[in-house]
């Protein structure tokens, strides 16, 4: 699992000049603050695509309609506020019979071949159209994270072809990055106040906090489910599969510089 890294750039003011006194600041102290927190993933992310066949580009398409209907209603009843996003879409010609020409064939017979595929007549040529096939790519995001292994199984039972459990993310990873930020701070400080109090002076205030951002999200082992032989005439019950998706990690790190005042 790779681990969210979150750094900031802060800079104090400059110091007033009335600060020019017995508890002016004489030397400063740098320390590395870091923090890891683990927070229980709230979202599920699936991939699936769903086809639809058809003798015509209609009746493909209304194949498609039908099956992208089971599938999210059968989603939407294992998590009420599923969220879908669709991608691509594409309706594609399936041919039969020689398309591409007959072993040892000249350019100029493969050619005519080609010509008559394209004719009118294309359900009797030599490269015929035999139906259509219409697909759309879409995800489901899930907050019912413990149902996501079982969705996958139900998307392939109700016509998504290549279904899988893409990973777990957290939907607010902003919360996680303050509180981790949060206690990279208090880490500093805690050292800060141990290395001043051994050298005899006093921790004064923060003079700079660096640091450098970067962030990436854990993703899990991804779970396929293969294309479904035939569609099932009666409803039954999903499979249930149970899931233990590894939490989050959400990592700080910052650099301060601390004002000793003797």
């Amino acid at each position: 699992m790779r681990s969210a890294l979150l750094l900031v750039l802060l800079v104090a003011a400059p110091i007033p000049a009335f600060a020019q006194s017995r508890d002016m600041v004489s030397q400063g102290i740098t320390v590395s603050g870091s923090a890891k927190i683990e927070s229980a993933p709230d979202m599920a992310t699936i991939a699936f695509t769903i086809r639809g066949e058809g003798a015509t580009p209609d009746a493909a398409s209304t194949d498609l309609a039908k099956r992208q209907r089971a599938v999210i209603g059968g989603l939407a009843s294992l998590d009420a506020s599923l969220r879908i996003h669709t991608g691509s879409v594409a309706t594609n010609e399936v041919r039969r019979g020689d398309c591409a020409g007959t072993p040892g064939a000249s350019m100029r017979a493969l050619s005519i071949n080609l010509d008559a595929a394209m004719s009118d007549d294309t359900d009797k040529g030599p490269c015929r159209v035999a139906g259509y096939i219409a697909a759309i790519e879409a995800t489901a995001e899930m907050s019912a994270v413990k149902e996501a292994g079982t969705a996958v199984g139900l998307a392939q039972r109700l016509g998504a072809s290549s279904a899988s459990l893409e990973g777990f993310a957290l939907r607010d990873p902003e919360a996680a990055s303050r509180a981790a930020l949060a206690a990279a701070i208090t880490d500093a400080r805690i050292q800060a106040q141990a290395l001043a109090a051994g050298s005899g002076s006093k921790l004064g205030r923060i003079v700079s906090i660096l640091g450098m951002p970067e962030r990436e999200y854990a993703m899990s082992s991804i779970v396929l489910a293969e294309p479904p032989a035939y569609m099932p005439m009666v409803m039954a019950a999903p499979v249930n599969i149970d899931i233990a998706p590894k939490p989050v990690e959400t990592s700080a790190r910052v650099m301060i510089v601390y004002a000793l005042i003797d």
